[in-house]
């Protein structure tokens, strides 16, 4: 098992690979699972520094990141999706807000803070089948809050 960082290398580090076998070993229980927590896992992907790829502020590409996420979709989707969506709005809070909320993107980075896009709530409220409850404000501080999960 390895992780894929660069066109012409492969990550073979022991803990990535200790970290991508108990990935594996848990898949089972953690699809069979709705409530499954996948934040100690999304953690230690951080810690490894694979959760930053291809962002403003980190290293690699979105194509080492991609890889990243296929070999973990690979073994998992439940954390695959866990990290994509964790990603994404580390994605979209550093492009768009960083100047703003840096230290968001370094809680988002540092797993302080996990990541949601909330697509579900927002497919259903488009579809119209309910009315969307997720909503984002930023405080007289500058803190961005989400209520209505």
């Amino acid at each position: 098992m390895s992780v894929h960082l660069t066109d012409n290398a492969v990550r073979t580090d022991a803990s990535v690979l200790q970290l991508l076998q108990s990935i594996a070993a848990s898949a089972g229980e953690v699809d069979a699972n709705v409530d499954a927590d996948r934040r100690e896992v999304l953690g230690q992907l951080a810690a490894a520094g694979l959760l930053d790829l291809g962002l403003a502020t980190g290293h690699g590409s979105y194509l080492d990141q991609a890889r990243v996420l296929s070999d973990i979709a690979s073994m998992c989707m439940s954390t695959a999706f866990s990290a994509w969506a964790h990603r994404m709005t580390l994605e979209y809070v550093a492009t768009y807000s960083a100047d703003k909320h840096g230290h968001i993107v370094e809680a988002l980075r540092s797993l302080d803070i996990v990541g949601s896009t909330a697509m579900a709530g927002t497919f259903r409220a488009a579809s119209g089948q309910e009315e969307l409850t997720v909503h984002l404000t930023e405080d007289d501080n500058g803190v961005l809050r989400a209520n209505g999960f």
